[in-house]
């Protein structure tokens, strides 16, 4: 929500942004989706839509009704998604997988009857593990061009201009180590979800 205010001006606004209702007008044209999504066409109708969603995440925060408002703000995040699918956001994508889980599972702690040391756990918090372990699972199996398979992607990457540091000059002679953290970084989103279960503290 943060990044949409700092941004609604240039972007989310219906008046002057640049996803706004000179692009809704072009875009129904060819959008598969309901064309009532983009109703909305004032900059005070979206901000009172901003609102709304802001007021049902902190219900669903603070713990008022907690199933209600998650599902409202599910659906709620859902619609302005749908409004703005053209910039797929990753964290809004995120943000609804999680919310849409609290209206299902059950998201309390509670000691464990069996043993005073033990707490039960939510089988959210398990559902939450496994979310991010299988979005860096996603991101593993899918670096597989020719820069990952011999071990060169993270030298490019730190080649990059925007990437420029002092310290990088000297880390991109040493093939051996870029090789390495290329390796690496597949192992490691790779495996990521099987290390978030393994049961050692």
């Amino acid at each position: 929500i943060g990044y949409v205010l700092i941004n609604f001006r240039t972007m989310f606004s219906p008046e002057t942004g640049v996803l706004g209702n000179g692009f809704a007008r072009e875009y129904i044209a060819t959008y598969t989706g309901p064309e009532w999504l983009f109703a909305i066409e004032s900059d005070q109708g979206m901000l009172l839509f901003i609102c709304v969603r802001i007021l049902f995440l902190l219900l669903f925060v603070v713990g008022i009704y907690p199933r209600i408002t998650a599902f409202i703000s599910a659906i709620l995040l859902w619609l302005f998604q749908m409004r703005y699918n053209v910039l797929f956001l990753g964290w809004e994508m995120f943000a609804a997988v999680l919310i849409s889980y609290s209206v299902f599972l059950p998201w309390n702690r509670k000691p464990n009857a069996d043993s005073t040391n033990l707490e039960w756990r939510s089988p959210l918090a398990y559902v939450v593990l496994f979310q991010i372990g299988f979005i860096y699972f996603y991101n593993g199996i899918s670096k597989n061009g020719d820069k990952w398979v011999n071990g060169t992607a993270v030298k490019y990457f730190f080649a990059e201009f925007d990437k420029a540091r002092p310290l990088v000059d000297m880390v991109i002679e040493m093939d051996w180590l870029t090789s390495f953290l290329t390796y690496f970084t597949l192992v490691m989103e790779i495996g990521l979800i099987v290390l978030l279960f393994i049961p050692i503290r």
